[in-house]
């Protein structure tokens, strides 16, 4: 199953690519997907932005590109998160959870303006893309810009609804992940769509703390909501110990295999010789 929810993942990933540039060969491509998992212990796991670099290095995929991908990813499995959350409270959706949402689509819509982007980055001079640590700020700028342009098209109807539905499969697969630790060390373990909630609600509580990991906070949030729905201070403590363990031990493990098995700067060099 958490096998499952991972592969789900990398085709969101793959098809959203595909959406931008021609897909670079499916086992390079999920080789670098895979290596990017060494990196889960970044804020908000922000080191995986890593992936645009090594796309960039091996299938000569523009840097952009790839960043725009990333941010695809983390808003249309924030969209599944806020879906289910709406979801899971059967038609009454806070009115909070509302305002987020019509906020977030609000930011998108001012963000991905292309006149507004177009203007800027023409306002940064190219020259910088070749300069030294003295202009990085502005590279970094121009990047972010460029990455804003291409995210545009990963905002349409058809790439938005694949990358919505594989986040569902994701989350739902590893919200049947909890249900199942529940089922092995409770007699009476909460209804599924509990399950639901809570790993929702622990994997946002984990991106906003910002933490490597949400180390700490996303442990603090399934305890408690577990602890709410009726399990036992050890069940809870079991539960969620085993749940993180899962979904971060898994991939982090190959993550590491996969990067010293191949590493990038092997890729890197080549790529400088050629």
């Amino acid at each position: 199953m958490l096998s499952a929810a991972s592969c789900v993942l990398m085709l969101r990933w793959w098809f959203l690519l595909g959406w931008l540039v021609p897909r670079p060969p499916w086992r390079q491509a999920f080789l670098i997907y895979v290596q990017g998992w060494a990196l889960l212990f970044t804020p908000a796991r922000s080191g995986e932005a890593l992936r645009a670099v090594w796309l960039q290095q091996r299938c000569d995929v523009p840097l952009a590109v790839g960043l725009a991908v990333l941010l695809a990813e983390r808003i249309t499995g924030l969209a599944a998160a806020l879906l289910l959350l709406a979801l899971g409270f059967s038609g009454r959706t806070p009115l909070g959870l509302t305002a987020v949402v019509v906020a977030v689509a609000a930011m998108l819509a001012l963000c991905t303006h292309r006149g507004s982007l177009s203007a800027l980055v023409h306002r940064l001079p190219a020259a910088i893309e070749n300069g030294g640590w003295r202009n990085l700020p502005q590279r970094l700028m121009r990047q972010s810009l460029l990455a804003l342009l291409h995210l545009g098209p990963l905002l349409r109807p058809w790439p938005m609804a694949l990358g919505l539905g594989l986040a569902l499969v994701s989350w739902l697969l590893e919200s049947a992940l909890l249900y199942g630790i529940w089922q092995v060390i409770s007699d009476q373990p909460p209804a599924p769509m509990a399950a639901v909630l809570v790993r929702v609600v622990m994997g946002l509580s984990g991106f906003v703390s910002l933490l490597p990991a949400g180390l700490g906070v996303t442990d603090g949030t399934g305890v408690g909501l577990l602890l709410l729905y009726g399990l036992s201070t050890r069940q809870a403590l079991v539960a969620t110990a085993l749940l993180r363990l899962l979904l971060i031990g898994f991939p982090l493990v190959l993550g590491w295999l996969a990067y010293v098995s191949a590493p990038p700067h092997r890729y890197a060099r080549r790529s400088m010789r050629g």
